[in-house]
């Protein structure tokens, strides 16, 4: 690995240039993106469907259905996502990365993946609001959807506008949990140096991206039923087929914006740090030391 040779070139980027090199590494390394997302996002898509589905079929207010996936999606994004950050990682520095290393290096640290995402997060909580809701009349169902659910999904959002790289300072950093050594870097001491002083780009950024996100959903969401109606499918008029498009525009998305947190991941890395520096000074003493 050389460390001064990097396939993404280090420099500082405003959070448009972010976005457009979101698009350029979606088309790059196009491919192995969409079997990772796929991957990492259908187990989400199977249990949210077997949540909620009853609510764009049994109801009379299937918009109940698109308001509560897109809330159980905006909990899930970054626990779905976790493949997309480790595969970049390893772009990163090598310039390619396998689907089988990424799936092994990431259930290596699955366990605290569950924990950091499924419960800090509210992603678990979230979902078993969703499965309670089977046992409520149309009233109770409407409240819960409404309020609850959005309330226990907004604490959770929060916390990841504040925090939003913890998946690639564990994957790609691996700070222990606990220092062993004293004085060691633990993850909590790293999210914080890392986070802490980022706050106010952090969440410019945050508001940046849930507006490119509403807006790709939504048109991705159009995509799919423009071309479901050329193809004289009816999903555009038929509640039963078109709230699957609406899921899998939401996943899509947020897998995009997983490309787009990395980068931003990388950046305020730049920005704090002077990562630049800092790799050529190790790739220097590589040298020195003739490991390249």
């Amino acid at each position: 690995m050389q460390f001064d040779k990097t396939f993404i070139s280090i420099r500082e980027r405003s959070t448009l240039e972010i976005f457009d090199l979101s698009l350029h590494l979606v088309k790059r390394f196009g491919r192995n993106l969409i079997i990772l997302m796929l991957i990492g996002s259908l187990p989400f898509i199977v249990i949210d469907l077997i949540l909620i589905n009853w609510l764009a079929t049994d109801f009379d207010m299937p918009h109940l259905f698109y308001w509560t996936m897109s809330m159980l999606v905006i909990s899930q994004a970054q626990m779905g996502t976790v493949l997309i950050s480790y595969y970049l990682g390893q772009v990163m520095f090598r310039g390619h990365a396998g689907i089988w290393e990424t799936i092994k290096a990431t259930l290596r640290s699955l366990v605290l993946l569950f924990w950091l995402h499924g419960c800090l997060r509210l992603v678990i909580p979230a979902a078993l609001l969703c499965l309670m809701l089977d046992g409520l009349d149309q009233d109770q169902t409407a409240l819960a959807t409404l309020v609850l659910i959005p309330g226990v999904v907004f604490i959770g959002t929060i916390v990841r506008m504040i925090r939003p790289f913890i998946s690639e300072i564990m994957l790609l950093e691996k700070p222990p949990f606990w220092a062993k050594p004293k004085g060691q870097m633990t993850f909590s001491t790293r999210s914080e140096s890392l986070h802490g002083a980022n706050i106010s780009i952090l969440t410019r950024r945050f508001f940046s991206s849930a507006a490119v996100a509403v807006g790709m959903a939504f048109s991705l969401f159009s995509v799919f039923l423009i071309v479901d109606s050329v193809l004289n499918l009816r999903a555009n008029t038929d509640i039963y087929v078109s709230h699957y498009y609406f899921t899998v525009s939401l996943w899509i998305t947020a897998n995009f914006i997983a490309v787009q947190r990395f980068l931003s991941y990388i950046d305020v890395r730049i920005r704090q740090e002077g990562w630049a520096v800092e790799l050529k000074m190790r790739a220097a003493s590589r040298r020195m030391l003739g490991l390249e």
